[in-house]
């Protein structure tokens, strides 16, 4: 990989692991914001209306802002040296989940009339409960998407590789022939 490509691909991955951070942030405040009223106020109860009605979509991005991230780690990780290679690997494993995801919820019209691609895949169940990938729900260890991954575990593995995020290469240019001052003409 050409440096200047190199150096394109890290910079569309650190922006989008630092949406996928701002995004789960944006979430758990919304989240935050309406736990646990047991009896809201006229303007508590229109704003919690407006985050159901928004949280659909701040998920949706978390997930996209994720895949997003992924393609351009996928790319650099064969270039990335030691530490920064295992760390990229680890987040993408840690965010596999996340694109199967995203994927399902994109096509999720497809899924709930029973026309997915992996329509297989698109029910979970355990002793418990069942659900489908496109559902997300609150449980003591997290906010999760898809019963799979929660945006908390999304935003960590996001911190680990901005923190020990590669540098840029150098790039080197090349020198052309009439670099210098140009001469005026008389």
């Amino acid at each position: 990989m050409e440096p200047k490509d190199y150096n394109t691909c890290l910079f569309f991955a650190k922006i989008w692991l630092e949406e996928s951070i701002h995004q789960s942030e944006v979430l758990l405040e919304l989240f935050g914001k309406f736990r646990g009223a047991a009896r809201p106020t006229t303007d508590e109860f229109e704003e919690s209306q407006a985050y159901v009605a928004r949280r659909s979509f701040v998920e949706h991005y978390i997930l996209t802002s994720t895949v997003m991230a992924r393609r351009f780690l996928e790319r650099l990780v064969h270039h990335a040296k030691q530490p920064e290679k295992q760390e990229v690997n680890k987040y993408l494993e840690a965010t596999e989940i996340a694109e199967k995801i995203r994927d399902m919820r994109e096509h999720s019209d497809a899924y709930f009339l029973g026309k997915g691609q992996n329509q297989q895949e698109f029910q979970r169940s355990s002793d418990e409960m069942t659900w489908d990938l496109s559902c997300s729900f609150v449980k003591e260890d997290g906010y999760y998407l898809g019963n799979e991954i929660t945006i908390q575990e999304i935003a960590k593995q996001a911190h680990k590789i901005l923190n020990n995020f590669p540098a840029e290469k150098k790039l080197l240019r090349k020198r052309s022939k009439s670099a210098g001052v140009p001469k005026i003409k008389r």
